[in-house]
């Protein structure tokens, strides 16, 4: 599926520059004219192969980036995220104070945008972790990627959460699962492992994580002030309250997408260091009630009566993934359509000759004791057992003599 939307996003991009070239050949024009609608089509093929070109707006993703006095990550991050031909744009949120770093001599992918847009822009903001969720002027996306500077997505893992987004746009599709549990009366938070062990998770981190642009607007000005204010003087928590903000309207649960991340900011970062499960505990009890005790309009009447978050088992991963990805049944991988056309016939004797091998390296390596045969057991479902009795140690003296002669070998089925 994944190769086939990329596929279908292609022959969009495609179809403009095939237009173009059919009308050419169909219409007789001046040389001028000819010659102008083929600098079209060639700009056409060239912003395919371009980052950012190739997708319509609506088709890609705002990247904005949360930094503070990290400036190598930061160059680092803004080179990769302009490489990557569904990311829009890149916007930094520039909470350092002072005047923002020039981009000279860094590694900008892309050109400016069809409206003359710069592909990385700083927006000046206060010095508070509600900044990052500030709507930003002129962004020309629905899609808003959330992220750290230390923490790279690659441009696939980046397109996959984008398309995983785009069948549920109203809650978040992140990288970094978290669960609540009620545990004596009190809301728990929990990393990996516990999603992990009980197979769900019920929050997103927004420090890699996609969200509508309508959410920034939503939590700017219309969720609670009270708990803004919470964020600003806990200098935390700003991913909870999010969180706490799309399930609340949505009342749907966030998308986990699977995949292989960079994050340069795990060795010191504040969620390696001791004390930090009991916080993040408190910021869920303490701004649940402050949902529950507001009165803005954008707070729910569930959020009033009971925690809005909602908990998921789905995982968002590439079909075509070895490692995650198991067909139902092994008889799968005897489909007539496999990618390299191999008759079942060939697989199922690869397979004998597969199993008649190991029973070779075993014996020679003195791992398998084999003697006479033996009546099949009814629990067996399947058994190979030699018809002609001999040593050990003939047998691993001359292993040709295992293989499949004339009632060598027997296949018992029960």
């Amino acid at each position: 599926r994944w190769h086939a939307a990329r596929a279908r996003m292609r022959g969009r991009v495609m179809r403009p520059s095939l237009l173009i070239l059919l009308a050419s050949a169909a219409v007789p024009r001046s040389l001028g004219q000819s010659l102008s609608l083929r600098a079209a089509a060639a700009a056409q093929r060239h912003a395919r192969h371009q980052p950012g070109g190739g997708h319509p707006p609506d088709e890609r993703v705002t990247a904005v980036l949360n930094t503070f006095k990290r400036p190598d990550m930061l160059r680092r991050a803004v080179e990769h995220y302009t490489q990557c031909d569904v990311v829009d744009a890149v916007r930094v949120v520039w909470t350092e104070g002072g005047t923002p770093p020039a981009t000279d001599g860094w590694r900008i992918g892309g050109a400016a945008g069809v409206d003359g847009a710069p592909r990385v822009q700083f927006d000046v903001l206060p010095d508070s972790l509600n900044s990052r969720f500030t709507p930003l002027p002129a962004l020309r996306t629905r899609a808003i990627f959330a992220v750290d500077d230390d923490v790279e997505a690659s441009c696939d893992d980046l397109a996959l959460a984008l398309e995983a987004w785009r069948n549920a746009e109203r809650t978040l599709v992140g990288f970094y699962p978290r669960l609540h549990v009620w545990r004596r009366g009190r809301l728990q938070y929990h990393s990996w492992w516990y999603v992990w062990w009980h197979g769900e998770y019920s929050i997103v981190l927004t420090k890699a994580a996609l969200l509508h642009i309508d959410y920034l607007e939503a939590y700017t000005r219309q969720m609670p002030q009270p708990v803004r204010d919470y964020v600003d003087r806990h200098m935390n928590c700003e991913d909870v309250a999010m969180q706490f903000l799309v399930a609340n309207v949505s009342g749907r649960p966030p998308l986990f997408v699977r995949s292989s991340l960079g994050d340069l900011g795990v060795v010191g970062g504040i969620s390696t260091r001791g004390g930090h499960m009991v916080e993040r505990s408190d910021c869920l009890n303490d701004i649940h009630a402050l949902f529950a005790g507001s009165d803005a309009a954008v707070v729910t009447a569930r959020a009033k009566r009971e925690v809005p978050l909602v908990a998921s088992h789905l995982v968002v991963g590439r079909a075509g993934s070895w490692l995650s990805n198991q067909p139902a049944t092994w008889y799968e991988f005897l489909a007539s359509d496999l990618p390299i056309p191999i008759p079942a016939q060939i697989v199922l004797a690869l397979l004998l000759a597969a199993a008649l091998l190991r029973l070779v390296y075993e014996c020679c390596c003195g791992s398998l004791r084999l003697g006479p045969p033996r009546k099949a057991s009814s629990s067996a479902a399947a058994s190979w057992m030699p018809v002609r009795q001999s040593s050990p140690e003939e047998w691993c003296s001359d292993p040709a003599s295992l293989l499949p002669a004339s009632g060598a070998v027997r296949l018992h089925v029960s």
